[in-house]
């Protein structure tokens, strides 16, 4: 019965000559025999699927498409169609077998999903129909991502609409692609296509100023999730790890271009809490950050080259990362020793780069004495300087909390004297 009124819908009403609520009846009506006749409609094979494909063909009302995506979805995650009862048989020596793998229709299905990608909205703007359009975008994503083997198809559709000018394009392409590298398995389906992906990332993250950058911030959630499928394999992961390193390593050794910052989101977003990944980035970015902040003569470039390292600094200490203490103290020592006449801007960088090293690496007394003496003598030449207070007293606040064994022996000598100056905020230590 519920096969015979489809097949009637089908060929008996010239569906997209109604009126929109006539054809919301008529898909609500299809919608209800497919959730409770299911079955019947899988064995009916490619005589369903096609039907389906003929009946939703060039829809354009929004209240229709709110039925027909879900349902795209779901017929696209059917692992295989046909009848289940029957036997298979052979001809000419060929098995045929009566169950037909969704491989055989999931293209045609897929290419009619396309046909309406990308919804395109803007959150920013005023804009009645915008919740619709949302809703309209997040069924249409999760329909083209509901079986894993469409992801030979959705990587290059998102990847031809990244090439666009449109910058709603790129965002709708970066959503759909968040949302399928989330459910993909299949690396080497990725891998053929992560160049190409990393090349539209970078274009949309590198740049002087991405704080508050929708597109650059999606770009970035598109490079974490596409680190974690690549990260199943090495050897593609190595591949990535050097191509995103060989075009950013420019940006940290010349900071005057204003890149260093949104690089180091970049390495950080590919990074994610895999500590392998990072500390290896890390080592690389250390070395360079210091020498451009000792040889940059542009307050600018040093700002950035300091500003980058700390972001790389406090990502390590977020994800666990540890540094050698021997490593550890000869670049604090080297920060300090080429901090002399820098703006207070900067000299607050570099005791918020101390205070995150604390978590990074184990030092002894010397090395915090030396350390807290530096801070102390900062605040005092800047004429005790609000932000800098505040970034002694937060390295105060950590070196209780790590090195509860010798702060009542630094509280004494070193600290006491001072923290009575720092009248911003009230400190004590338990």
């Amino acid at each position: 019965m519920a096969s015979t009124l489809f097949f009637a819908i089908q060929n008996e009403l010239p569906i997209q000559m109604l009126r929109p609520e006539y054809k919301s009846m008529i898909y609500q009506l299809i919608d209800y025999l497919w959730q409770h006749f299911r079955d019947n409609f899988v064995g009916l094979g490619a005589n369903f699927v096609y039907g389906f494909l003929r009946i939703v063909d060039t829809e354009t009302s929004p209240t229709c498409l709110m039925i027909i995506f879900p349902m795209f979805g779901q017929i696209i995650a059917i692992s295989s169609f046909g009848k289940k009862n029957l036997d298979s048989f052979i001809v000419n020596n060929n098995f045929y077998p009566f169950l037909f793998c969704v491989e055989m229709f999931i293209e045609d299905i897929f290419d009619s999903m396309a046909c309406y990608f990308p919804i395109i909205y803007n959150s920013q703007k005023n804009d009645k129909y915008l919740e619709t359009k949302i809703k309209l975008s997040q069924h249409l994503n999760e329909a083209m991502t509901a079986n894993p083997k469409c992801c030979q198809y959705v990587m290059p559709l998102a990847l031809e609409k990244l090439e666009s000018e449109s910058i709603e394009s790129k965002l709708s392409s970066y959503r759909l692609l968040q949302m399928a590298l989330s459910t993909y398995t299949n690396h080497d389906v990725v891998a053929k296509h992560m160049a190409e992906l990393w090349i539209s990332i970078r274009i949309d993250t590198l740049k002087p100023e991405i704080h508050n950058d929708e597109l650059a911030e999606n770009a970035l959630i598109t490079l974490s999730k596409l680190a974690d499928v690549v990260s199943n394999d090495s050897e593609c992961q190595t591949t990535l790890m050097n191509k995103i390193w060989a075009d950013l390593e420019i940006s940290f050794k010349t900071p005057e271009l204003q890149l260093a910052l949104s690089s180091a989101r970049i390495l950080i977003a590919f990074s994610g809490n895999r500590v392998p990944v990072f500390t290896d980035y890390f080592e690389r970015v250390a070395p360079i950050s210091l020498q451009s902040f000792i040889f940059t003569t542009n307050p600018d470039g040093q700002k950035n080259s300091l500003s980058s390292f700390l972001l790389m600094v406090e990502h390590g200490h977020h994800i666990g990362v540890k540094i050698p203490s021997n490593k550890a103290c000869d670049m604090m020592q080297l920060l300090i020793e080429n901090s002399s006449n820098k703006s207070n801007e900067l000299l607050e960088l570099v005791i918020r780069i101390h205070n995150e090293y604390l978590s990074l690496a184990q030092f002894d007394i010397d090395h915090l004495k030396l350390t807290i003496n530096f801070a102390m003598n900062c605040v005092r030449q800047s004429g005790y300087d609000t932000q800098l207070q505040n970034s002694f007293l937060l390295l105060i606040e950590n070196l209780a909390q790590n090195y509860g064994e010798l702060i009542h022996e630094l509280f004494v000598d070193n600290i006491r004297p001072e923290i009575g100056k720092c009248t911003v905020r009230v400190f004590a230590i338990g």
